[in-house]
């Protein structure tokens, strides 16, 4: 699967070079290891059982994460359980990560590589630009436009159906600020399972320390996606009672 996967990354043309820990050993094995992660732009985390059983693996993973380095996880066994690794559980809290069972996820993961790349391309452009061109007072930014209330365009769909643009307009009119960046890429399903994970408190603590956030943060992205959901439940048990209604007065009207 490692060379599968290695090929399909290939074939889109997004890197000129990917590094391989099993064929790129030299000289110290950690030092060799540690350099490599530095010098990515991204590192690749292929999960299954053999993975998580290795100790040394693990301890890529924590690094690659330390060291703040782009970090996607693919799993790449069929019948693989992160419920059977907590440290896994805890590693892919607010993180995306792709199935290439269940459903073949390899072109989202390209979409969001490609977006990611884009960006760093233009990061750097803008950086070159502003040190080369003359310092000059800034004229004064124009004046934001509010928000257009009422509904947006999201609030018409179903939660699980979001896209992430949709998800960060929401946490936009919800004041949600400090959860921009953790959710960057997030679509409503990852929502949705980010929710049922907070449920635990050992996630809770993880979140908070990996995304500088507090509990207040935490509390306030729950409740407001419960909202969501009670609204949904509300709006299912009204439309089943007038559709009772209904029978029962067509029932009526034919005696």
């Amino acid at each position: 699967m490692c060379k599968t996967i290695q090929e399909r990354l290939l074939e889109v043309n997004l890197f000129t070079k990917l590094w391989i820990d099993k064929h790129d050993m030299k000289d110290n094995l950690f030092e060799t290891v540690a350099r490599a992660i530095r010098e990515s732009k991204i590192v690749f985390v292929l999960l299954s059982d053999a993975y998580c059983k290795s100790d040394f693996c693990r301890r890529e993973w924590r690094f690659a994460l330390e060291e703040e380095i782009k970090t996607y996880v693919i799993i790449v066994q069929k019948d693989f359980n992160k419920k059977n690794y907590d440290w896994v559980r805890l590693s892919l809290v607010g993180a995306l990560y792709y199935n290439m069972h269940k459903n073949d996820q390899f072109p989202q993961l390209i979409k969001h590589l490609g977006e990611f790349l884009n960006k760093k391309i233009e990061d750097k452009q803008k950086r070159n630009e502003n040190t080369n061109e003359t310092r000059m007072p800034s004229p004064p930014l124009p004046p934001t436009p509010k928000r257009l209330t009422g509904n947006p365009e999201y609030s018409k769909t179903p939660i699980d159906s979001w896209t992430p643009v949709d998800v960060q307009s929401w946490c936009t009119d919800n004041h949600l600020n400090n959860w921009h960046k953790p959710l960057t890429n997030f679509d409503g399903q990852n929502l949705l399972a980010l929710r049922r994970d907070l449920m635990e408190a050992s996630y809770i603590q993880y979140v908070v320390k990996e995304n500088t956030l507090n509990g207040l943060d935490v509390s306030r992205l729950k409740s407001e996606v419960d909202k969501i959901l009670s609204k949904t439940t509300t709006t299912h048990k009204t439309s089943t009672k007038e559709n009772v209604a209904k029978r029962r007065i067509s029932k009526s009207s034919n005696k």
